[in-house]
C-alpha cells in the first residue's frame, strides 16, 4: 500500500510542477514579483512522502490543500472589496 501511495505521491509531484510552472509564469501579485517564488512553497514533496511513510493521512486526503486556502484567500479579499 505505501508503494502505491509513495507512487501517487511521484504523479502528483509531476503534476504540480507542471500547474507551478504555468501559475509562475502568469501569476503576480501586485509588486510584480511570482505569488509562489518557489517550488517547495507550491507543493511540499517532503511533507508528502512523510505522510505516507508514517501512516498518517495519505496524499489523496490532503492534496488540494494549499490550493483550498489560496482560494479561500482570494475570495477574502474579494469579498472585502466588494464591502469596503
Amino acid at each position: 500500500m505505501k508503494a502505491h501511495n509513495l507512487r501517487f505521491v511521484d504523479e502528483m509531484y509531476m503534476l504540480h510542477m507542471q500547474a507551478f510552472k504555468n501559475f509562475q509564469v502568469r501569476a503576480r501579485k501586485k509588486s510584480g514579483r511570482p505569488v509562489y517564488r518557489s517550488f517547495d512553497k507550491f507543493y511540499n514533496y517532503k511533507r508528502e512522502v512523510d505522510r505516507v511513510m508514517n501512516g498518517n493521512r495519505t496524499a489523496e486526503d490532503d492534496r488540494f490543500a494549499d490550493l483550498r486556502r489560496f482560494v479561500s484567500q482570494q475570495a477574502k479579499k474579494k469579498e472585502g472589496k466588494e464591502n469596503g
